[in-house]
């Protein structure tokens, strides 16, 4: 059997029944839920395990939740007596707690500088993804009071085309969706137990209009400052929905353009979204299967064929199916990073390369 752990106070306990471990690339915290037997097979005390608790769950060897139980749930019959645990990794903080500043608007300063002040009253380390470079807001950004840390971090990243991810060490990683690649692919009638697909054509149009407006320089003037037009075209869209896209602040061609193809390009990715299931939790490099990652994926029956993201990743464990592993998995253009009109946004450059 797949082996787990749940750490307390330097402690570990196991007896597992089941076990239900969720980590996702757009989730701030990652979270848990255990089926457990009060009493460990080698001890004959039971140890306390109590709501607040600071925890660590492994799964083999690897750490996949650094943070606190959440909640406790306690029953017995005349046969059995059990505990059932759930908890979320220390940034689940994040997601309960406001706001703490001295100051609520920022401008002229480094994404990752605005996070960590975010983060830091409780505790929370806040790094870039390998690869990246933080960018320095352009434009004001503030806050309110009364807005959580995540949904501040979500508006924050927003504007820097981030996405907020816990490392499962109860840090966050200000991330971009990676090019790195699984070590396994994902095969009908080989290693796949079960899939499914979903194609949705409700967000998306056959064409795409950026309507906006730039103050007038030596080389935008007249008319041409008065009425910018961008578009794109979505040619899997036979109708002729058509989506019209105002955006604040100046806008040039080339930007309304950029913004076009993006919301064509973005939409189509996020209409579709592919659902495995593996036996285990491990890759053939023994490795657990990983968020934000590239997995190529033949599974014919649900016509899918190719390289896809793994966008969320659960980690399972019952008496019935045993370990498995359920892997969401999105086309990598569908974390495509927003382009941001107005200002001279020192990342514009990295939006515009090819992906």
């Amino acid at each position: 059997m797949a082996s787990v752990s749940l750490n307390v106070g330097g402690r570990s306990y196991g007896g597992w029944k089941t076990v239900r471990v969720t980590r996702a690339l757009e989730a701030i915290s990652g979270s848990f839920q255990l089926g457990v037997s009060e009493r460990w097979e080698n001890q004959h005390q039971p140890w306390p395990i109590t709501e607040g608790d600071e925890c660590t769950v492994l799964l083999g060897s690897e750490k996949v939740i650094t943070g606190h139980i959440d909640s406790r749930e306690l029953g017995f019959t005349a046969t059995d007596h059990t505990v059932a645990v759930s908890g979320r990794d220390r940034t689940g903080d994040l997601v309960d707690s406001g706001v703490q500043l001295k100051g609520w608007e920022f401008s002229n300063v480094s994404v990752l500088d605005v996070a960590r002040k975010l983060c830091s009253p409780y505790g929370v380390v806040v790094s870039m993804q390998g690869g990246l470079t933080a960018p320095v807001l352009q434009k004001k950004i503030s806050f309110d009071p009364g807005d959580t840390v995540a949904n501040a971090l979500e508006s924050l990243c927003r504007t820097a085309g981030l996405l907020p991810v816990s490392d499962g060490s109860g840090h966050l990683v200000l991330s971009r969706a990676s090019t790195a690649r699984c070590s396994s692919d994902l095969v009908e009638g080989k290693n796949v137990l079960s899939a499914s697909s979903k194609y949705d054509q409700t967000n998306r149009f056959h064409k795409y209009l950026v309507l906006g407006q730039h103050q007038g320089d030596d080389w935008i003037n007249g008319s041409s400052a008065a009425s910018v037009r961008g578009s794109a075209t979505d040619s899997n869209v036979r109708s002729s929905r058509t989506h019209v896209i105002r955006p604040e602040g100046n806008v040039t061609p080339a930007l309304a353009n950029t913004r076009a193809q993006w919301e064509a390009t973005t939409r189509a990715a996020r209409a579709d979204t592919v659902s495995v299931t593996v036996a285990g939790w491990t890759q053939s490099n023994y490795l657990l299967w990983p968020i934000n990652k590239l997995v190529h994926v033949e599974a014919p029956s649900i016509g899918v064929s190719g390289d896809l993201l793994i966008s969320q990743v659960t980690y399972s464990l019952d008496i019935h199916s045993g370990a498995t592993t359920q892997l969401e998995l999105r086309g990598p253009k569908a974390f495509l990073p927003a382009p941001v009109i107005g200002g001279e946004n020192n990342y514009w450059k990295e939006l515009i390369k090819p992906v």
